[in-house]
C-alpha cells in the first residue's frame, strides 16, 4: 500500500524532499503526490515547499493505517454502516 510505503519512509524530524521520498519508496510523482496531500490534509505530516518541496511526519501522531483500525473497531458491524453510507 501506497500510504504504508510513504509513512515508514517518512522522519519525524528531518524534513524530506519529495525527490528522496520518489528514490526510498519507487512511487511515481502523481501517487507520492496523491499520498502526501492525503498525509497532509489530515494532518498526519507537514510540509514546506522552497524551491522543491519538503515533508515530515508530525509529532505524536499514529500511523494512519492504525487510525483506521482504531476507529473501524470502535464502529459497531462495520459492514452494515459502510453499506448503510453507501446507500444514503
Amino acid at each position: 500500500m501506497s500510504l504504508e510505503v510513504v509513512w515508514k519512509a517518512l522522519s519525524k524530524r528531518k524534513w524530506m524532499s519529495s525527490g528522496t521520498l520518489k528514490q526510498l519508496t519507487g512511487l511515481n510523482d502523481e501517487t507520492l503526490s496523491q499520498v502526501i496531500g492525503f498525509l497532509v490534509g489530515w494532518d498526519f505530516a507537514e510540509e514546506r515547499n522552497s524551491q522543491e518541496l519538503f515533508v515530515r511526519r508530525k509529532d505524536r501522531r499514529l500511523s494512519p493505517l492504525i487510525a483506521n483500525t482504531l476507529l473501524r473497531s470502535l464502529t459497531p458491524n462495520n459492514d452494515a454502516a459502510l453499506n448503510q453510507a453507501r446507500l444514503d
